[in-house]
């Protein structure tokens, strides 16, 4: 089976054309997964997802914090990351529960030669992607 990247966000592999999307900023308002499931079957679109879950979150955290030290004097939002880096560190520290760091990637696709379908499929993907709680 032959892959070959097509641009930095299309591969095509076999005779089928593949777009990613990749969520790592989480939304803002929690919403179930199964809203996202559930307008994605309405749309008729074919897609998957994959979660990838991995230790040492509070690694992700720590080049944030560090900048927003620095400049917490020009924005309450740096004193809120520093604030939070804070208590994930606490919770890290003392706690039993491990602080992880999560990502998500969708992927629709589109028979080969069939780019402006794969591009229509992936722009709603990401519609309903950012429609989920603002990711």
């Amino acid at each position: 089976m032959k892959v070959k990247i097509s641009t930095s966000k299309i591969a095509r592999i076999g005779d089928t054309l593949y777009a990613p999307l990749y969520v790592e900023l989480f939304p803002k308002n929690v919403r179930p997964f199964y809203d996202l499931f559930r307008r994605a079957i309405a749309s008729d679109l074919p897609w998957r997802v994959s979660f990838h879950v991995s230790g040492h979150g509070i690694k992700v955290t720590q080049s944030k914090n560090w900048l927003a030290q620095f400049l917490t004097f020009s924005s309450y939002h740096n004193k809120l990351i520093v604030d939070s880096h804070k208590l994930l560190k606490y919770l890290d520290e003392r706690g039993d529960d491990p602080i992880v760091k999560l990502k998500m990637v969708l992927l629709t696709w589109a028979p080969d030669g069939q780019m402006n379908l794969l591009k229509q499929r992936s722009a709603k993907l990401a519609q309903l992607v950012q429609a989920s709680g603002g990711m």
